[in-house]
């Protein structure tokens, strides 16, 4: 059964969800924009209720670290409290407190253990390039969440528009974001990381193509180094790959596949293979240099 994830706010779906044609569908209801502290059952229970239809999985909540409270939790639990995606901005408290965060490290280490305590899912949403936020601070961020073991990591690239503290800052000339560029290595760092601490499921959230760039990039750098490791030129290979990863392999406007035929005189052949998991690729080589001039 796959997993269907529906964001819902509570204000705007007074009216009942139509889920009764989604029966092969494990369906979570994403509550979104919502405050759980303090826990106020009357006015989100309008909702909350909707998780007794029998195809509604659950309910998968966002909150930080001060947030989450033992009795809440228990509460939500009633209604089906699957998974919760704790905000960790950052992992240094110097950090947290300039971009008016009112939690710390040791809050986000206690709130881990009680949402595991409860047997719900926990996945970590994380932000890079914050004000004052240097490689080492994001990389470290990482690093110190992949210890708590969340299920996934989703990260966000701060902007000048992330909260209104970093809109402050902005203004008065004290943070300026990072570049494109920047933030497209700075977040291929992060991830490198992330899965190098054995974090399976990672994820960018979408914001001004950033995550395409990062994808493109990503891929881009895994091919160039498959390519190396052969022991000889190689001129034509072909890649399958998952349907998924096919445009990020390409490239926007083909982009990938361009640079590594001018850069390195190879042309790329694709092909889908639903076989091939997501994030990973088959290679062969189909001719190398030599043929080619054999050829000629």
């Amino acid at each position: 059964m796959n997993k269907l994830i529906i964001p819902i706010t509570i204000k705007e779906n007074k009216a009942k969800l139509n889920v009764e044609e989604l029966k092969d569908e494990k369906i979570i209801l994403d509550i979104q924009n919502e405050n759980f502290s303090p826990f106020n059952i009357e006015t989100q229970e309008n909702v909350l209720k909707q998780t007794e239809q029998k195809n509604i999985y659950g309910i998968r909540i966002t909150l930080n670290s001060n947030d989450v409270k033992k009795q809440s939790i228990k509460e939500l639990k009633k209604y089906k409290l699957k998974e919760v995606n704790l905000l960790v901005e950052s992992t240094n408290d110097y950090i947290l407190r300039n971009i008016g965060s009112n939690y710390d490290f040791r809050k986000i280490k206690k709130a881990s253990k009680t949402i595991k305590h409860n047997f719900i899912k926990m996945n970590i949403i994380t932000v890079i390039g914050l004000p004052e936020a240097t490689l080492a601070d994001d990389l470290n961020t990482i690093k110190q969440i992949s210890k708590l073991k969340p299920k996934e990591i989703i990260i966000i690239a701060c902007d000048e528009n992330y909260n209104n503290k970093v809109k402050e800052l902005y203004a008065s000339n004290e943070y300026e974001p990072l570049s494109t560029i920047q933030i497209t290595e700075r977040l291929k760092e992060v991830i490198s990381v992330a899965e190098k601490a054995g974090i399976k499921n990672i994820k960018i959230e979408e914001r001004n193509n950033i995550k395409n760039n990062v994808l493109e990039s990503i891929w881009y750098d895994r091919i160039v180094e498959k390519i190396k490791s052969y022991n000889v030129k190689v001129k034509e290979v072909k890649i399958e790959a998952n349907p998924k990863d096919i445009e990020n392999i390409k490239g926007m406007e083909n982009t990938n596949l361009i640079k590594l035929n001018d850069t390195y005189d190879v042309e790329i052949k694709l092909e889908e293979n639903e076989k091939i998991k997501e994030g990973q690729l088959k290679m062969q080589i189909l001719k190398t240099y030599t043929d080619f001039l054999e050829e000629k």
